[in-house]
């Protein structure tokens, strides 16, 4: 029988009350905390905006070879992003150097103002996306003259 683990209510890092106060201060939408973004397992989000349906993690520890560095934390963490990509979720993650008044407004900008879930038109710069074309065209081709 798994054994069951009491699991008290997690208190916000510093990092997260920072990136809250810029959030708030960028004029952001409510968040919601502590969000479970998937019924079958217990993972949360740090942050989530659901209409927009953006997880936002805020990952600590990253200089202290914390939980998020060790392989056994960082394999579990990329399982729950993978997961959440694949339930629709455009997952940001932010560390300490990403908490900034520029980024979180970048971010919010993103949240309000609603973005196609699978457009890169709203995160890429013109150029990359004509990049990205153009190499997507010339794949292409090399594998028909192989054929």
């Amino acid at each position: 029988m798994p054994r069951l683990r009491y699991r008290a209510a997690k208190s916000p890092s510093s990092l997260e009350d920072r990136f809250v106060r810029l959030w708030s201060l960028a004029g952001g939408p409510p968040l919601e905390r502590e969000y479970r973004f998937y019924d079958k397992r217990r993972w949360r989000a740090d942050f989530a905006h659901v209409e927009a349906r953006v997880l936002i993690e805020v990952e600590g520890g990253i200089w202290v070879n914390g939980r998020h560095n060790r392989a056994a934390g960082f394999n579990a963490d990329l399982e729950k992003y993978l997961e959440a990509g694949l339930l629709g979720w455009r997952v940001f993650r932010l560390g300490p150097d990403q908490i900034t008044i520029e980024n979180v407004a970048r971010l919010e900008r993103q949240v309000r103002g609603g973005f196609d879930r699978f457009s890169t038109e709203s995160t890429c710069p013109l150029d990359a996306q004509l990049i990205d074309s153009e190499s997507t065209r010339a794949k292409t081709a090399a594998k028909k003259v192989e054929s």
